[in-house]
């Protein structure tokens, strides 16, 4: 049981470290919000609005449009959580500078540290995860006719 205890003990503070690392340059995190997410957003938006306004048609290929952006925002979300190149750059600098020994030597094992310090960073941008589901919940109040509620 106490093993159990000072690993989630560890966990957390590894997350939040992860977590305060990421929001510590509050410019950099924004700037990845903005042209990461919302310009790209924009941009497919634009594009498929274009397209599917020139067709007769209000599906293609049997995709409504806002079944495509409710899927296209579940891909940016998601990239958003994937962004491993961060754990990637990390270890490499560690490895380079010789302070690797400095996470092996820790009581907890390291690749657990990287984990837990990559899911605390993610955390930074998990309310950026509520967009698609607002969206969901926003096209499927209008699919089931609940317009008056909205």
């Amino acid at each position: 049981m106490r093993n159990s205890i000072s690993l989630f003990s560890m966990a957390r503070i590894y997350c939040r470290n992860g977590l305060s690392v990421v929001l510590m340059d509050r410019v950099i995190f924004l700037i990845d919000i903005v042209l990461a997410t919302s310009i790209t957003f924009l941009m497919q938006f634009l594009i498929w609005k274009f397209l599917y306004t020139q067709r007769e048609e209000s599906s293609i290929h049997g995709l409504s449009f806002s079944s495509l952006l409710s899927y296209y925002l579940y891909v940016i979300c998601l990239n958003r959580f994937n962004n491993g190149y961060s754990v990637i750059d990390d270890l490499s600098f560690q490895i380079h500078s010789g302070r690797i020994e400095l996470g092996l030597i820790k009581p907890l094992y390291y690749p657990l540290q990287r984990l837990f310090d990559y899911l605390g960073g993610s955390l930074a941008y998990l309310p950026l995860a509520i967009i698609p589901v607002l969206w969901g919940f926003y096209t499927s109040a209008h699919a089931l006719g609940l317009n008056d509620f909205l």
